[in-house]
Formats: structure tokens, sequence, C-alpha cells
């Protein structure tokens, strides 16, 4: 059986190896041989594991060292401790001889495997692009090299630790003969593997895509220029998007974000290199959509054909909602009134003609209950929602309450006179920035869990998506592009969303009412757990906005400087709800709006705010953003006879 480990537990390997070899260097000049010996096995041991590449655990990677360090530092560690303890002269020349030659067969084998990974290396990689006549090597045994490579990265202990014990120059030197021949062998077989594969086909890729766009003629991009934290950003307008009646491309400027994305139908390009994407014709393109605002949406903004609108990815009131690059978009698109008012009153320079109000398509499934936001719900516990948004790139940012109020607020609803089940939704991006996050989410995980096991010692089985992407068995980003861009392969977005509703309220319906739940990742979406939800608790941020289409009751979490009356003025979405201040002040009305329905005096000011946030709701926000991406468009053709495209790319 294969033991699968997660990205977390691989970078805490790299930290233990890392850590192990410094002891090795350590314990090797002090003379300690035994110690030495069990800190070279801790290091293969934790080093065979270990993952230098994992995207989720920038902290733990900076805490390690690579492979090659790790090593050397053991180097160091066996050959200070010889000096005081071998005894015969001929151990340190067996010991550096065998060192040198170890090194130099595995630098030919990894410059071997670098060469076997640039063959199917694309310049471009496309969902939903015909890439059939691409002319690739064949795809290495990537899992064999992967085993290889890591039995190959720990044969230096078979070197090192017995001439951290031993004396004997003889024995030394035919295990250092083994260990070289280990690595040969190895190295052998990547050289004949590296034989076998023709030069890179990448420009191939990037030709096809460019006759691509020429004979697809897409009218509407949208664009992500984000790292793969950020592809949540574009997966949240994948279904509006299909749903468009226009021609569409997704244009993506990171691998990683790529093919962390979710499944669609819509064609999709990713061009990483600036050079790459200034060559891509787009004569026909009238319309560009922008999820963030980075410094790469430049390479697109540059043409002036092409109209250009920033759609987000989520509406909120904190303070990167009215960034000053906004003034680069012709519009800026929001969900209602107070996204207007709110760019009038930063007064950062941005032109409130050019904001246009779309609603938000993506909360079209939403809305209130049937029988009244107030009414009691079938279960016999009220459910309470806590979503918090996480601790932002820097203080001026720094909205998230997991750090501040957030286990109080957690423990007061545990302990609740009226019982109240919890549902726990954090930000993904929690403790990247700050420390003091990622202990309170630490803090806030275990006392769920230890209340669950006083109440009735459950645990909550984990959620199955209904299914697994089509490209997981692809060898590498060269077979996915391949293998997706034949005909039926894509599950379009629309169908993946409605299947995964489906199967997230089936898990939902079926657990304990009265367990209280942890969600972490993507596989239960937020708008799920809305639909779940009796209160929400969450932050300054698009979940506070988003949660307003229900009609239900919400507190929002104040960790800024500003109180009472200053709070609701600077973020108006917190109106029509509890605030809870850093104090904890507010809890206790939470606490009983969460417990009994008839304590939630607000649902006639929450649906004024509703209004005032989403706009018009009675009828769908899909056919506004259509609507509004027929007006860019048609402005667009305008433009075009102004400034016509160029018809190849422009130089």
């Amino acid at each position: 059986m294969r033991l699968v480990l997660d990205d977390r537990t691989r970078a805490a390997a790299a930290v233990a190896a890392s850590g192990a070899a410094v002891v090795a260097a350590l314990v090797g000049a002090a003379g300690l041989r035994w110690v030495l010996l069990a800190a070279l096995l801790a290091v293969a041991a934790a080093g065979a594991v270990a993952s230098e590449a994992t995207e989720h655990s920038t902290g733990w990677r900076r805490l390690s060292l690579n492979g090659t360090w790790r090593w050397c530092l053991c180097w160091v560690g066996v050959v200070a401790c010889g000096v005081t303890t071998w005894e015969s002269r001929w151990v340190a020349p067996v010991v550096v001889v065998g060192a040198i030659a170890l090194s130099a067969v595995r630098g030919v084998g990894l410059l071997a495997v670098g060469r076997v990974a640039r063959s199917r290396q694309l310049d471009a990689e496309t969902r939903n692009v015909d890439l059939s006549s691409l002319r690739l090597p064949p795809a290495p045994p990537v899992e064999l090299l992967r085993r290889g490579d890591r039995v190959q990265a720990g044969l230096p202990v078979v070197l090192l630790a017995p001439a951290a014990v031993l004396d004997d120059p003889v024995v030394i030197g035919v295990l250092a003969v083994l260990a070289v021949a280990g690595a040969a062998g190895w190295t052998a077989w990547t050289l004949r593997l590296a034989r076998q594969v023709s030069k890179a086909r990448g420009h191939q890729a990037l030709d096809l895509v460019r006759r691509f766009l020429d004979e697809h003629a897409p009218e509407v991009v949208l664009y992500h220029a984000e790292s793969a934290a950020g592809a949540y950003q574009v997966d949240v307008w994948l279904s509006t998007m299909e749903r468009l009646p226009r021609r569409t491309v997704v244009l993506v400027r990171s691998a990683a974000a790529m093919r962390r994305m979710g499944t669609t139908t819509l064609p999709v390009v990713c061009v990483p290199r600036t050079v790459d994407f200034l060559s891509l014709p787009f004569t026909t393109v009238r319309a560009a959509l922008y999820v963030a605002n980075v410094g790469p949406n430049l390479h697109l903004l540059r043409l002036p054909h092409v109209r250009s609108a920033f759609v987000g990815h989520g509406d909120s009131d904190k303070s990167a909602s009215v960034n000053p690059f906004a003034k680069v978009y012709d519009e800026l698109w929001v969900a209602g009134p107070a996204a207007r008012e709110r760019w009038h009153r930063a007064d950062v320079g941005v032109d409130v003609d050019t904001v246009v109000e779309v609603g938000r398509p993506q909360l079209d499934r939403l809305g209130p209950r049937p029988d009244g936001a107030d009414a009691a719900p079938a279960a016999p516990v009220r459910t309470v929602l806590y979503a918090p948004t996480w601790e932002g790139w820097n203080a001026t940012q720094e909205y998230g309450s997991v750090a501040f109020q957030g286990p109080d607020v957690v423990r007061a609803l545990i302990d609740s006179p009226t019982p109240v089940r919890v549902v726990y939704k954090p930000h993904p991006l929690t403790g990247t920035r700050d420390r003091a996050a990622a202990a309170g989410h630490a803090e806030i995980v275990a006392m769920l869990r230890r209340a669950n096991e006083e109440r009735s010692s459950w645990q909550p089985p984990p959620f199955s998506a209904p299914f697994q992407s089509p490209l997981a068995a692809a060898h590498d980003a060269a077979e996915a592009s391949v293998l997706a861009g034949r005909e039926g392969v894509m599950v379009s977005a629309v169908e993946a969303e409605t299947s995964l509703q489906d199967a997230q309220r089936r898990y939902l319906a079926g657990l304990r009412p009265d367990a209280h739940l942890v969600v972490e990742g993507s596989d239960l979406d937020l708008y799920a757990l809305f639909e779940l939800a009796d209160v929400l608790v969450t932050d300054v941020s698009s979940v506070l906005t988003d949660f307003q289409a229900t009609g239900r009751p919400y507190a929002t979490c104040n960790t800024t400087p500003a109180t009472g009356p200053g709070f609701a003025a600077q973020f108006p979405a917190s109106r029509a709800g509890v605030v809870i201040g850093r104090d904890g002040s507010g809890t206790d009305e939470l606490v009983a709006v969460a417990g009994d329905p008839a304590a939630d005096t607000r649902a006639g000011d929450r649906a004024l705010l509703r209004r005032e946030l989403l706009g018009d709701t009675s009828e769908p926000s899909q056919a506004r953003f259509d609507a509004a991406v027929d007006a860019l468009v048609a402005s667009g053709d305008e433009r075009a006879l102004r400034f016509p495209p160029p018809r190849t790319a422009p130089e």
C-alpha cells in the first residue's frame, strides 16, 4: 500500500532533515560518534519523505535546507569527527575520494533528469484547445524517477554512517563503492531516458495557441495573473462566464495557478513568459475582465482596442476594494449602490461614472428561506457559521479576527445556554503572515473537536468530492494540456458546480445536527455553508456582503480602531448586524440571536441593506452581467474603429 503524505507533512520532514543535519555537524565536531550516527540516519529517513517544492508551507520551507546543503553539513560532521577518532590514516582519503565520486555521479544524473523534464515543457499550457498535432517525446516514468531520486538522494548515508563509527578503510571503501555503484545505476538509467527525448517542443504549443485564437476569434477575455494561491479568484467566475452567450477565453499567467483551477469547458490558455504573451493575436477581443489588481495586467491593458473592466473576486468594505490602481480600467463592475458610494467616499481619483452595477451572479442560487429568514429551522439545533477572513498582507489590511476575539467568540457559542452548532470555515491563507492568527486557528480547531468529544464522542467524516479531475492521471503538464484538448474530456464549471452542490447538501444533511464542524480546504464551498447557516459571524470581507443575499442575521468582528457609529460609517455592510469588539462587546447579543430567532430584531434593516449592497435582486444578476458585457463589447467595437487592432501580434 502506498503511503500518501500531504505537503505540510513533507515540508515538516524537510525541516526535520535540516535540523538533523545541523546536529550532525555539531556533534561531529564534538567527537560524539554514536550521536552522529543517529543524526545521519535521521537525515536520510526524513529526507526520503521531504518535499522541497511544496507551495502551501512557505513558513516551513524558510526553515529548511535543500538536500545538497544537508549532506554537506553531514560531510563536515563526519570529517570533523574523524580527525580526532580515525586511527587509520587511510580512512580520510577513502572517505574524500568516495564523496567526490558519489557527488560527481549524482550530479550527472541530476543533469540528465533536468533534460528529461525540459523535453516536455511547453511555452503555453491549455485546456479545451486542440493540441493533438503537437509532437512530444514519450512521457517519462515519473513515479519511477521520483522513487529513484529519493533512493539515490539517501545514498551518502551508506558511506557516511560507517565512516562515523568505524576505523576500517577496507569496509568503508567497499561501502563507498556500493554507494557509487547505486548512484551510477540510477544515473545510467536517466541518461538513457535523456537520449530518448528530443528537444523541447514548447514553441509548437505556442504556435497552436496563436492559430486557435485566430480561428476561435474570442470576443471576451477573463484575465488572471495571480499566483497559485489566487486560483480561487478565477474559479468564482468560471460558471458565470460559461453562461455568457459570447465567445470567451480564459487567460492565465501562472502555470501553478492553472493546475489548481477548477474544471471548465471554456478555452483556457496559460502563457507565463511576457515575451510569449505579447506575441499572441488578440485582434477579435473587445472586452477583458480582470479578477485581481496585479502588475502583469498591463500586458493586456496595453491594447487600445480592448475595453477593460475590473470584476474582482469579491465585494467588501476592505481598503483593498478601493485600490487606486483601479484607475487603469475603463470600467469598475460592482454589486450594488453601496460599492459606488464606497469609491466616491475613497476619493482615490476614480471617476464614479466608470462604476457599473452588475450584481453578484454567483449569489443567484441564494436567497431568503421560503418561510422567512427569522423562522425556526427544522433542525433541533441552530447553526452558526464562523467564516473569518485572514490577516492580510500588511497591518493596514488586517481585518481577520482569528488572532483577536475569534477564539473567545467560539468559546461563548460552545458554552451557550441554548446549544448551537458552530461551523468554522477559515480563510485558506489564515496564518500565512501572522503567527498569532495561526495560533488562534489551532486553538479554535482544538476547542471544537474537544467540544464534540465531550458532547457525543463523534467527529464528522471527511467529505468526498463527487468526481475527480479528468486530468488527475496525466503524467505532467504537457500530457494534461493534450488530454484536456480532446472533446468531451473536461466537465463544465456549471455541471461541476451543480454536482458539487448536490453532494454538499447530502453530506451536510447527513451530519449530526448538534456536532460542530471544521471546514478546511475548498471541497465544501462557502455558499453551501450559507445555505446551512442560521447566523453568520465574520469579519470585514466579501463574506459579509455575500451573506446579505440570504437575509439572515449576522455579526461582524471589529478588529479596527474605529468604534460605534464610526465603524458603521467606515464599513456599511456591518450596519444591520451585531458588531463584536476586540473586548468581546456584542458577544452576548450574538449568543442570544444564535439561540433564539425571536431575539433578532434587525430583519427590516437587513432587507434595506441587501438592496444597497447587492442591487436589485428581483431578477437574476446573470442577466445584468450579460448586459454589461454586451455594452462593453459594443464599446470595444467603437474603439476598434478608432484604434484598429494589428492583424498580427504587436512587436
